[in-house]
């Protein structure tokens, strides 16, 4: 989480060196609140807080974010609202 990875990230991540799912889920519940909150300064850092001024923009801000592991609900409430 520190280092900018989204919650699909590091479930991904975590399966994949053997750990279970209930273990997963177990260790992520304390930050599900926490997300947005994370996906937004990942956003900032890389971007700032301007707003993309393109759809083209918002695309590759999106699948910027995608490939860091943030679900795409959220990102579409970051990028459009």
């Amino acid at each position: 989480m520190r280092k900018g990875q989204g919650p699909l990230r590091i479930r991904t991540e975590l399966r994949e060196r053997g750990i279970s799912q209930i273990l997963i889920d177990e260790a992520l519940a304390p930050y599900e609140d926490q997300w947005p909150e994370r996906l937004s300064e990942v956003h900032d850092a890389k971007y700032g807080a301007i707003r993309a001024e393109s759809n083209k923009e918002l695309a590759k801000r999106a699948r910027f974010l995608e490939s860091r592991g943030f679900p795409s609900e959220l990102i579409r409430r970051l990028l459009l609202d």
